[in-house]
């Protein structure tokens, strides 16, 4: 008799990518790196790198921006 399969693997809550996380406190529109501005009321994208914050662009809508990001 041969041994029963295996259960089935649990699916993971999160998201595969990395720009595409859960909201944080600093992340509110959910993408990471992608940030309201008020003032201007866009939202900003920017990366980080040697420990830097580098712009890279704005737009009116949270996940383009994050594709810029990406």
């Amino acid at each position: 008799v041969p041994p029963p399969p295996p259960p089935p693997l649990e699916q993971s809550a999160q998201p595969s990518s990395p720009a595409i996380a859960a909201p944080t406190a600093a992340s509110s529109p959910g993408y990471r790196g992608v940030y309201w501005i008020e003032r201007d009321r866009v939202f900003h994208a920017q990366i980080k790198h040697n420990y830097k914050a580098l712009y890279v662009g704005a737009s009116a809508d949270a996940k383009e921006a994050a594709f810029m990001r990406d």
